[in-house]
């Protein structure tokens, strides 16, 4: 999609799209009512501007769209995970048992910005963020929903040249 089809179309259509990119209803009607948007550069800033006013339940309402790290997802989130599933079943298994942890004490998925990260990589950082406080690590999960966002919309919209 163009930047110049993502201003023009109804917000019927693009609605799906946009939830798939970041799946919060209240951050989506934000979006679409701030169009038009002259650059990417433009979409992208009001995206995480829009992002960081919602409340933690509309975050949570994205997180919940997320599956847990090392699952094989649907989308974006299939391409974001690949270099996160791995063979080796001890890695796996300790992927598996630190998510429930994680899901267990924060009450939502670890959300990180996996595109590209090993999985062991993803581990380590997942032990260290277990420790924090749920609202130390409420915020950054929010932080990497808007990496991922920022991701999402550049595979999505495509700039002429």
């Amino acid at each position: 999609m163009t930047l110049e089809e993502f201003n023009s179309s109804s917000e019927t259509a693009l609605r799906k799209d946009l939830l798939q990119v970041c799946h919060s209803e209240q951050w989506v009607t934000q979006v679409l009512k701030a169009r038009p948007f002259a650059t990417l550069k433009a979409l992208k800033e009001q995206c995480s501007k829009v992002w960081k006013d919602l409340t933690p339940n509309d975050w949570l309402e994205a997180f919940a769209a997320h599956p847990a790290i090392g699952e094989k997802g649907e989308g974006f989130s299939q391409e974001e995970q690949k270099a996160a599933l791995t063979q080796d079943e001890k890695v796996q298994q300790a992927l598996r048992e630190a998510n429930l942890a994680y899901q267990k004490k924060f009450g939502h998925v670890f959300l990180i910005c996996a595109s590209g990260l090993p999985a062991t990589t993803i581990l380590e950082e997942l032990h260290r963020r277990l420790p924090r406080s749920p609202k130390e690590e409420l915020n950054q999960a929010m932080e990497e929903q808007d990496k991922i966002t920022h991701l999402r919309l550049e595979k999505w919209i495509h700039v002429k040249a």
